[in-house]
């Protein structure tokens, strides 16, 4: 930030100098005066030195102690891949060789350590049985960029089977249509065969060629015109009769049924005609 400022600021050595003195205090304040003691701040290249070196002196110690435990809990993100966690891990290291004192001294085969506890789980067992003994840290990470190439082609391979099993859809599609058509009814299995005109409908005969009305209509005028002439009056009553019951069970669930069936059924006999005796008289003859 203070390098920003004076960046914004265009401000010269000797200006920055004379901020640090001003906003720094006590152990802060006493570094810098060490650091840049012998030091012209008016130069340049001299001044940017002795900033450098009064960083390197004063480092508190909390920070040390956090980069030891970063190091410590170091591992593998499961995004990333095997050269980005190196070069994670380095930038790590590297913080520690510019602390001034109190450093943790890492060796390569601490180095080593370190990168293989940060790998998977899975990768780390492959690495213990396959007898495998490295000794240089570029030879470490190219091993397990070998275990994370066979890892993604095997991932590959397995999805490509599935794909062809499933006939080119995964299982969340398959299963996905199988939930839509456990879904449908069974008049919804087939709308198209199914389909029905809401402007005619009989409920009779489950068709849309006519209607209910229609329908009533034409067996009225059947019961009129077929036993009128061919049969006697008993008998087309009877007829009259069966008609009326017939379509009272059929059109139970229907208001039109109902009314229809109950003017059929409330409906007067027809008159029967009166019965002509013929009587014949003849004389006799004692």
């Amino acid at each position: 930030q203070f390098e920003h400022i004076c960046e914004l600021k265009k401000s010269t050595s000797e200006e920055k100098a004379l901020h640090l003195n001003l906003v720094l205090d006590d152990k802060v304040l006493n570094s810098w005066k060490v650091a840049s003691e012998s030091v012209n701040v008016d130069d340049k290249d001299e001044f940017e030195s002795a900033y450098k070196t009064w960083g390197r002196l004063f480092v508190p110690s909390m920070y040390r102690e956090r980069l030891e435990e970063e190091l410590y809990l170091f591992a593998k993100k499961r995004s990333e891949t095997v050269a980005d966690c190196h070069q994670r891990m380095r930038n790590i290291t590297r913080m520690f060789s510019n602390l001034p004192s109190n450093a943790l001294e890492l060796d390569e085969q601490t180095l080593i350590l370190t990168f293989k506890r940060a790998m998977p789980n899975e990768w780390k067992t492959a690495y213990e049985r396959s007898g495998v003994h490295i000794t240089s840290m570029p030879k470490t990470v190219q091993y397990f960029e070998r275990l994370e190439q066979s890892e993604r082609r095997q991932g590959l391979e397995r999805r490509s089977k599935n794909w062809k099993k499933s006939g080119g859809k995964n299982e969340g599609e398959k299963n996905n249509k199988w939930v839509r058509s456990s879904k449908k009814g069974p008049n919804q299995s087939h709308p198209k065969s199914q389909k029905r005109n809401d402007s005619k409908w009989c409920n009779l005969h489950k068709t849309n060629s006519h209607s209910d009305s229609e329908c009533f209509t034409q067996k009225k005028k059947a019961s009129k015109g077929g036993f009128g002439k061919s049969t006697s009056g008993k008998m087309a009553e009877k007829a009259r009769q069966t008609i009326a019951e017939d379509l009272e069970s059929k059109y139970s669930f229907s208001d039109e049924g109902k009314v229809a069936g109950s003017m059929l059924k409330n409906r007067e006999p027809a008159q029967k005609r009166p019965m002509r005796l013929r009587i014949r008289l003849s004389k006799t003859t004692k």
